[in-house]
């Protein structure tokens, strides 16, 4: 009995280690203009009304660096993204990347 038990025990140990290959998918790659894009967008479809100032505020926070470079570099497209966006300027439907000359 004692022997089953063990053997019991070692086959469920075995079976743990054995683990099924994950799905692997291929990494995202998405750019910070990109990030904040979509960001943007999230905040003016929760909020149709929302300012431009309001929009930059909020675009702000979440994007809040410690880096002041980076923290300036962010800022300044947050603003660029919620001119756009709450404007309704068509460029804003389409991705950063995809805009032609503007970025």
């Amino acid at each position: 009995m004692k022997v089953a038990v063990l053997v019991l025990a070692l086959c469920v140990a075995a079976m743990a280690q054995h683990r099924p290959p994950e799905e692997t998918q291929p990494p995202v790659s998405i750019t910070v203009e990109e990030l904040i894009w979509l960001e943007v967008g999230n905040i003016v479809r929760a909020d149709p009304r929302i300012s431009q100032s309001e929009c930059k505020a909020s675009c702000d926070a979440h994007f809040s660096l410690s880096d002041a470079l980076d923290e300036s570099l962010t800022d300044i497209i947050c603003q660029r993204e919620c001119e756009l966006a709450v404007a309704g300027h068509e460029d804003f439907h389409r991705p950063p990347g995809d805009r032609g000359g503007r970025d």
